[in-house]
C-alpha cells in the first residue's frame, strides 16, 4: 500500500517539478535568418533562437522569448533588467556598462553595403569609394568601426522598424538611397534572396575585419551573473556550431 502511495505521489509531483524548471527570459528583435517570428505569428524562430534554445536546455533552463521588440526597446529592457539576456549583440563600451559578455562570441559577422546591381562599384577598398553615399540602416543599432570612423563622410538614414531592411531595400530600388548597410553579410544575403532581389543587388564587404556577436545577459537581472557563468561553462563543453543553424535557415528560404 505504501509503495502504491509513493508511486502515485511521484506521478503527481514530477510534472510539477518539470513545470517549475528555471526559466531564462530572453528578448529578441527581428533579424532574419537569426531572429524572427515563424509563419504562425507566435513562435520565435531563426538560427539564433534555435541555437540558444539548445544551449539553454543543456544549462537546465527553459527559454521564455520576449518579442519581437524594436531594437531600442530591447536595449532598454536589457538596461533595466526586464529581460535576462539577448542574442546577436555586438560589443561596445556603452553596452558593456549594462551587459555581461562571455569571453567567447558564438559567430563572426562581416559588415557589408548592399548596392544596386547596375552600380559600377564592385569592390570597396576605402571610404573614398563610398564618400557622399546616402546609406540606410536600423535606428539604435551599432555601427562597425569603419562606419563609425567615416560616418561624417556619408549620410546615414535610420529607420525604426522591424522591417527596416525591407524598407531600405525598397528605397534602394527606387534610387532614394545609394546603399543599405548591414553588419551581417548573412542577413543581407538572406533578406535579398527572401525578397526576390538577390539578382538585383550586389553585396560588398567593407574593408575591415569581421566583428563578432555574443549571447549577453543584463547586469540588472537578478540572475544575470549566474547565467553568464553557466553559459560560459556550457559553451566550452558543447559541440554546437552556429554556422550549421545558419545554413539550415538559408536552405529553407522559399
Amino acid at each position: 500500500m505504501k509503495r502504491i502511495f509513493f508511486i502515485t505521489i511521484c506521478y503527481i509531483i514530477m510534472p510539477c517539478l518539470s513545470a517549475w524548471a528555471d526559466t531564462v527570459k530572453m528578448g529578441y528583435f527581428i533579424l532574419k535568418p537569426h531572429l524572427y517570428l515563424a509563419e504562425d505569428g507566435t513562435t520565435p524562430a531563426g538560427a539564433a533562437i534555435e541555437y540558444f534554445n539548445a544551449v539553454a536546455s543543456k544549462m537546465g533552463y527553459k527559454v521564455e522569448w520576449t518579442g519581437p521588440l524594436p531594437f531600442p526597446r530591447l536595449i532598454k529592457y536589457l538596461r533595466d533588467g526586464t529581460v535576462d539576456g539577448a542574442q546577436m549583440m555586438a560589443k561596445n563600451e556603452e553596452r558593456e556598462l549594462f551587459l555581461y559578455y562571455p569571453d567567447s562570441p558564438y559567430s563572426p559577422v562581416q559588415s557589408v553595403l548592399v548596392l544596386r546591381k547596375e552600380h559600377p562599384l564592385d569592390r570597396i577598398t576605402s571610404v573614398n569609394d563610398i564618400k557622399g553615399f546616402v546609406v540606410g540602416y536600423l535606428s539604435g543599432a551599432n555601427l562597425s568601426p569603419f562606419m563609425k570612423q567615416h560616418s561624417d563622410q556619408m549620410k546615414i538614414e535610420y529607420i525604426k522598424s522591424d522591417t527596416w531592411f525591407e524598407q531600405n531595400l525598397k528605397k534602394l530600388m527606387l534610387n532614394r538611397i545609394d546603399a543599405v548597410y548591414d553588419q551581417n553579410a548573412v542577413t543581407a544575403k538572406y533578406e535579398a534572396k527572401r525578397l526576390k532581389a538577390d539578382d538585383k543587388v550586389r553585396i560588398l564587404p567593407l574593408p575591415e575585419p569581421p566583428n563578432h556577436v555574443y549571447t549577453v545577459f543584463s547586469k540588472q537581472s537578478p540572475k544575470g551573473k549566474k547565467l553568464l557563468e553557466q553559459y560560459s561553462k556550457t559553451f566550452k563543453e558543447i559541440d554546437l556550431k552556429y554556422e550549421d543553424y545558419v545554413e539550415k535557415e538559408l536552405a529553407n528560404i522559399k
